[in-house]
């Protein structure tokens, strides 16, 4: 029988930060497993028993138009039609829903409906601003939302450092930054804690992050607060001037575990949005306001970083190995 071969394609910087070195290492010494880099301009050459892959970058480059990334994209797909037996960590349709963050919101619903009753998070639901050329129009989107100052203004895409570049609106002078293909969000206080969950499958790994607090948000006294998501909710050795301006920073305590009983409940979770979303590689920002410590879904995220998932390195090599038994 001739030696398994899994299939990967990222780019080199996303290697790099997941260290797919020592992944490859697990899958040749435990499993007798190769580990080989796909070529996506000649697909016809691949043989390989399972694919993993973060192609999100190449999905929002084939939709504006870009001719490498379209040929790219329909070279693996055709190798996909062509290979069913493959297992595909993750099929391009399904990445494509989390990549569009009006698509996400819906499917973040969807989600939160499929839950037990009493046992379900929710959506903090959103207004979508793809035209912001009529101002009236958009103040009664607000008012018939129900959401009260302030808002986040996200981009509708998800990923790359634009789906990272938001801004808090305070007032609504604060509307004239809104851009076209972007979305509001109410602000939902949360005790500047913010749960980054990674999942593999419906395994999973919660991460307590420093975020934002209402507290020195409203003593801003701006219309509008610019920012990067990254700079609130990374953990480095020095406070950014973010996590300083509106953050918990070094109050925050990166020891902070979700309770027991949350932790039931996320478990729950991890399974429905995996079933749901037929997503394998995949984690979810998770709060919880305060007074009311009701759980929020905010955002999912396609192949994160996985900072802080200790084990995700085995997780990984392990489902592989277990998809190729299977397949």
């Amino acid at each position: 029988m001739s030696q398994c071969r899994i299939g990967y394609w990222m780019k080199p910087k996303k290697a790099k930060r997941i260290n797919l070195m020592k992944i490859e290492e697990i899958l040749a010494t435990k499993y007798n497993i190769d580990l080989v880099e796909l070529d996506l301009v000649d697909s016809d050459t691949v043989t390989v028993d399972a694919i993993f892959h973060k192609m999100s970058d190449l999905i929002l480059d084939s939709k504006m138009g870009k001719e490498s990334a379209v040929k790219m994209l329909s070279s693996f797909q055709k190798y996909i039609n062509q290979h069913p037996r493959v297992k595909v960590f993750d099929p391009l349709p399904n990445i494509e829903i989390v990549l569009d963050r009006v698509s996400m919101m819906q499917a973040i619903a969807a989600c939160s409906e499929a839950c037990t009753a009493g046992r379900r998070f929710y959506s903090s639901g959103y207004i979508d601003c793809t035209d912001v050329s009529n101002r009236e129009v958009l103040l009664g989107d607000i008012k018939d939302s129900n959401f009260n100052y302030p808002f986040i203004c996200k981009s509708r895409i998800s990923q790359g450092s634009l789906g990272h570049d938001m801004c808090i609106i305070l007032t609504e002078d604060g509307l004239r930054d809104v851009k076209p293909n972007s979305v509001l969000v109410p602000f939902i206080d949360h005790n500047a804690i913010l749960y980054k969950v990674f999942m593999v499958g419906t395994r999973y790994h919660a991460v307590a992050r420093p975020s934002i607090t209402s507290k020195k948000l409203l003593s801003k006294h701006v219309d509008v607060y610019h920012f990067h998501s990254d700079t609130v909710s990374k953990i480095t050795e020095a406070e950014t001037s973010v996590q300083h301006d509106i953050g918990s920073g070094e109050n925050f305590c990166c020891n902070q575990s979700l309770t027991q009983s949350q932790d039931t409940l996320v478990q729950e979770w991890v399974k429905i949005i995996s079933r749901k979303l037929g997503l394998t590689l995949v984690g979810f920002d998770l709060i919880f306001e305060t007074g009311t410590d009701r759980p929020y879904i905010i955002d999912i995220n396609y192949f994160p970083g996985y900072d802080g998932y200790g084990e995700f390195h085995e997780v990984l090599a392990e489902l592989l190995f277990a998809s190729i038994q299977t397949s």
